[in-house]
């Protein structure tokens, strides 16, 4: 049987758990965004995207 302060360490711990889940997930998704942004401007019709013409 856990004692009251084991119970609170384990509902800590399970709480860190879950925000540490919560950040790598936002983070992994604001990466993906990025990479699809930066793969789009490649492809955009903007002025410095392409070498001058002759």
């Amino acid at each position: 049987m856990l004692r009251a302060s084991d119970e609170r360490i384990a509902s800590d711990t399970a709480v860190a758990g879950r925000m540490v889940s919560d950040y790598i997930s936002r983070d992994s998704a604001r990466r993906v965004d990025l990479e699809e942004a930066l793969e789009a401007s490649r492809y955009a019709s903007h002025p410095y995207s392409s070498p001058p013409k002759e």
